[in-house]
């Protein structure tokens, strides 16, 4: 029973002797997969079944779960589609879309053996310095964000694969990355009524199977000064009783510095599941026996009553019925959904303004890109190198182009840049979260050149597009999936009208559903 209330992890992508060992002995409810896991298609097949086969019970499969919500944060392999950011999917402001993604993530997971996804994210993003959700978030409308998690839950839903709500109550509006420290959101109670529990609340209302906590402390919900992910009155009172939610609340990593600096792992973990989680997510394999171990203590000693074990137990065991019902799904379906993809970018990339005659570009104009690329912004990415695609994307649809990368956080010596530039008609800037880091906003500032017009693409949350008010055109793709910077490329070139609309607020001119559906002309 204790076994059910813990998530485990693997160590690679493969299952040797002493990784099912660990998994036997401990009798888990699920594993939980990284990019570290998952290698190919066969590769994450074979794994999967192995899990299976190790963790399932009387029929009952394990919770196989990984964070594939789009964008960034993704876990899948290369061949698996990789399908736009939650803030790319808010810019469509189209929640049949937004459905179709989540039932085609769904449909890929599935085929590989993975029941559960740790998306959509709930979070209200109304934070332009927030370093960990940015566009992970659907937006900052609370109304808006709570339909389209409803929408891709359904998605998934449909697809066999059970939703997850996060992060409960709400990492929209913070400046510290959890992963790293320990956030505090100070809003009263009425501020959080009406913007970070909405969105939670339409996914309850939807019956979203599970809700992942935050470690966040909120001193008007939780006086004591306990993270949410420890606190009896956040996920007991609040979540439970107040909200009505009956399915899962689970964890977020416990690995995460908010944590396990904190608290420590073992006795956080321990203490998470007293104060209300169903599941906990330790997340270091060397620590999860001593979880099992210390649950165990708990229960002896009556920290931990059996009611309230079994109450859990009994929660995991419903959505592991469920999950054991859904068909299984066709390996071929993994990488299908490229036309979907394609569907979305057209429908988000969004054009915020252009100078009369800015646009469209000639195919034969001189162009030169220069590209700001960022390793993972946090560790949610997993350590992704961020590629520099912009220039391909032009290439691809411009006879003249010349490019070149430099670092977002440090960009070093711009002689260089200065050089490419020299050579073009037109400049084309890469951002990557340039509000965030100075030295990526003075570089593009020392690159501005009154005889040559500039267009800024952000490639990340469009925020950073209301510091370069002097571009001639200014465009948002919030993210660097090929499709999107494609579809950059051909409103540059006028093959496309912009059809997206700002999710977010950028600066005080551009409010939240702006964006222009078409280029003006001289």
């Amino acid at each position: 029973m204790i076994g059910q209330l813990v998530m485990a992890t693997v160590p690679g992508t493969e299952m040797d002797a002493e990784t099912a060992a660990h998994l036997r002995a401990g009798q888990y409810a699920g594993v939980v997969l990284f990019s570290r896991n998952i290698a190919s298609v066969a590769q994450t097949q074979a794994l999967t079944a192995a899990i299976h086969e190790i963790l399932t019970v009387d029929g009952l499969p394990p919770i196989i779960g990984v964070d594939q919500e789009g964008g960034r944060v993704r876990r899948l392999m290369a061949e698996a589609t990789l399908t736009p950011s939650a803030m790319a999917l808010g810019a469509t402001d189209d929640p049949a879309l937004v459905e179709r993604i989540g039932y085609a993530i769904g449909r890929e997971l599935r085929a590989l053996g993975i029941n559960t996804d740790f998306a959509p994210v709930a979070d209200v993003n109304n934070n332009p310095r927030n370093p960990v959700i940015g566009t992970r978030s659907f937006g900052e409308s609370p109304e808006r964000v709570g339909a389209l998690v409803v929408a891709f839950a359904r998605g998934l839903r449909g697809a066999g694969v059970a939703a997850t709500a996060k992060h409960f109550p709400g990492h929209g509006d913070t400046q510290v990355d959890s992963h790293l420290d320990l956030p505090a959101i100070a809003h009263d109670l009425a501020r959080l009524r009406a913007v970070e529990l909405p969105p939670f609340a339409a996914a309850i209302r939807a019956g979203v199977p599970l809700v992942m906590t935050a470690h966040i402390r909120f001193p008007a919900l939780e006086p004591d000064g306990l993270p949410a992910t420890l606190s009896p009155r956040i996920l007991n009172g609040l979540l439970r009783e107040e909200m009505g939610f009956d399915g899962i609340i689970i964890s977020d990593a416990m690995a995460m510095k908010a944590i396990d600096d904190y608290y420590g792992i073992v006795a956080g973990s321990v203490q998470a599941v007293i104060a209300g989680n169903d599941l906990v997510e330790p997340l270091r394999f060397m620590d999860e026996p001593a979880v099992i171990a210390g649950l165990r203590d708990a229960v002896r000693d009556g920290r931990l009553p059996m009611t309230q074990v079994d109450a859990s137990m009994r929660r995991v065991l419903l959505l592991k019925r469920w999950l054991a019902g859904q068909p299984d799904v066709p390996v071929s379906v993994v990488g299908s959904h490229g036309d979907l993809v394609r569907e979305a970018a057209e429908a988000s990339v969004t054009l915020l303004d252009a100078r009369p005659g800015a646009l469209p570009l000639g195919v034969d104009t001189p162009i030169a890109v220069i590209e700001f690329a960022l390793q993972s912004m946090h560790a949610a990415e997993e350590g992704q190198a961020a590629p520099s695609p912009l220039d391909d994307a032009f290439q691809r649809r411009f006879a003249t182009v010349r490019g070149i990368a430099l670092d977002a956080t440090e960009p070093g010596d711009l002689d260089a840049a200065r050089r490419v530039a020299s050579e073009a008609a037109v400049l084309i800037i890469g951002t990557r979260d340039a509000n965030l880091f100075p030295a990526q906003q003075a570089a593009i500032d020392a690159l501005r050149d009154e005889n040559r017009p500039t267009v800024i693409v952000s490639l990340r949350a469009p925020y950073d597009l209301a510091d370069f008010p002097w571009a001639a055109a200014r465009i948002a793709t919030y993210g660097d999936l090929t499709a999107s910077l494609d579809v950059a490329a051909a409103i540059c070139a006028g093959a496309v009208s912009p059809r997206g609309h700002l999710p977010v607020s950028v600066g005080p001119l551009y409010p939240a559903g702006y964006g222009l559906t078409n280029v003006p002309f001289a």
